[in-house]
């Protein structure tokens, strides 16, 4: 993996669920890292649900390898945030690691 393709500074969050002072449970998004990542547009397409169209975006982000990174996270990249679907190492050499997001039908 060569650093200058890392261009984009990524936000890797995870859901936190917390009880607040009156014993409601809150929920919200921490920081576990701000890694250099270089992002790929896999797809774009549009999906009709429930009498309107809604646009799901597939992208990957490639950054240095590491173990933090699962299911259900989110990536934040310029105010826009990216659904983690998974994390690969699809080489085995513990170089770089491939996050696949969807952006779209599951935001809010």
């Amino acid at each position: 993996m060569r650093a200058g393709q890392l261009n984009r500074l990524i936000s890797l969050q995870r859901k936190v669920e917390a009880k607040n002072d009156d014993g409601d449970l809150s929920r919200s998004w921490s920081e576990v890292a701000k890694p250099w990542a270089r992002k790929v547009d896999l797809a774009g397409r549009e999906l009709e649900s429930a009498m309107s169209i809604s646009q799901e975006i597939s992208v990957k982000f490639l950054v240095r390898y590491r173990t933090d990174v699962e299911q259900g996270m989110r990536i934040v990249l310029a105010s826009e945030s990216y659904h983690v679907i998974a994390a690969l190492d699809k080489r085995g050499d513990r170089d770089e690691l491939q996050i696949y997001c969807s952006k779209g039908l599951r935001d809010g």
